[in-house]
């Protein structure tokens, strides 16, 4: 599978009690470990026995070296995973409370989504997965997956904001998965059945 899309180093927090916004809170734990909604699909289907690869563009910093490193590791193909001069690795503080809830702050430098693509006209792969974060990623993705009938998957966030990037995975993409937030922003619905008819309808 070719995952696209974004890859972070994650800094999990894990607290004893709920967050109470303007208070301090003292973490019983703290793991650094990899995010990235395509980077952690990558992960997965690696660690299932499929053939992964990530197409995604990084900072040329040690944060992006210790993400590559970490997908590496877990034997996912990083040959398509760009790192730029000058700009940082997305970087996420995630919180996670005591009942399991996470609160996340996510650091990503607009200047990485606006990068171009490599071409992947060379990719070998049965399905595409993209996040709708990287534009460019995004509609290079989906035209291979459409151009070799393989299933295109996009993965709608609630971060998929632009509007030209929604209307390119409204119309090449085979599946969509939403969150039930995502699924709300999109449609102005909070009837995720009625969001979906309304999705179905214009797809």
């Amino acid at each position: 599978m070719l995952c696209v899309g974004q890859a972070t180093l994650d800094h999990v927090l894990t607290v004893a009690d709920g967050i109470v916004v303007g208070h301090k809170h003292v973490a019983q734990r703290h793991d650094v470990v990899g995010g990235g909604l395509a980077a952690n699909a990558a992960v997965a289907v690696a660690r299932l026995g499929g053939a992964a690869s990530l197409a995604g563009v990084i900072g040329d910093d040690e944060t992006g070296n210790t993400v590559l490193a970490g997908l590496r590791a877990e034997h996912v193909a990083i040959q398509l995973v760009q790192q730029v001069a000058g700009l940082a690795t997305p970087f996420s503080a995630v919180i996670v409370s005591a009942d399991g809830a996470r609160t996340i702050v996510n650091h990503s430098p607009s200047g990485l989504l606006a990068q171009p693509c490599l071409d992947l006209g060379e990719v070998v792969c049965d399905a595409v997965l993209v996040d709708g974060r990287w534009p460019a990623g995004t509609t290079a993705a989906l035209s291979l997956a459409r151009h070799r009938g393989v299933p295109g998957v996009v993965d709608v966030d609630r971060s998929t904001v632009d509007g030209a990037v929604i209307a390119t995975c409204l119309d090449l993409a085979s599946h969509l998965v939403f969150s039930e937030d995502a699924l709300r922003d999109l449609t102005g619905t909070s009837s995720a059945t009625d969001g979906l008819r309304r999705i179905s309808r214009d797809t």
